[in-house]
């Protein structure tokens, strides 16, 4: 893999030299895309903060301003990906009045959601290093919303009498 930045373009200045707020944005996700990318390619060990500072091109400045440590940035890049993955299981359109046809519908797609590569991948490297992290671990299974989803279908043909 380069060591080149995900987004390349220049930064783009506001009054007084800061970063305008859709710039700040823009360099928050390449950083959150990039920490996610090198957690799962080189392991925690393997990653230092100084890395993906220089790999997503953001300073470390603007990565402690907005994160205590490493652990901090691996839980967010984490939560936004997860939380991007979520989106995508929101249905459009309501749910069918046929359960078993609903049920499978967003069955297959939490399917094709998990099986992606890159969940394969994070999924691997959490059971790996949560042993070492319980904390980061628990603060992960706290925050994780599929389950709350997966609840909200049911709920919905339970309120229906479908269930």
């Amino acid at each position: 893999m380069s060591d080149a930045p995900l987004e390349h373009g220049e930064f783009k200045r506001g009054p007084g030299g800061r970063p305008t707020r859709e710039e700040a944005e823009r360099r928050h996700r390449s950083l959150l895309a990039t920490a996610f990318r090198l957690f799962l390619e080189k392991g925690w060990d393997g990653v230092s903060v100084e890395e993906i500072s220089r790999q997503s091109g953001v300073a470390k400045g603007f990565i402690y301003a907005r994160y205590t440590d490493k652990g901090a940035l691996f839980v967010e890049a984490i939560e936004r990906l997860m939380a991007d993955a979520i989106g995508t299981l929101h249905l459009a359109e309501p749910l069918p009045d046929d359960v078993v046809q609903g049920l499978y519908a967003f069955g297959r797609k939490l399917l094709d959601l998990v099986l992606q590569p890159e969940a394969l991948a994070f999924h691997r490297q959490f059971i790996a290093d949560a042993g070492r992290f319980p904390e980061l671990a628990k603060l992960f299974v706290e925050r994780n919303r599929l389950l709350d989803m997966i609840i909200e279908v049911l709920r919905t043909y339970a309120d229906r009498g479908a269930i």
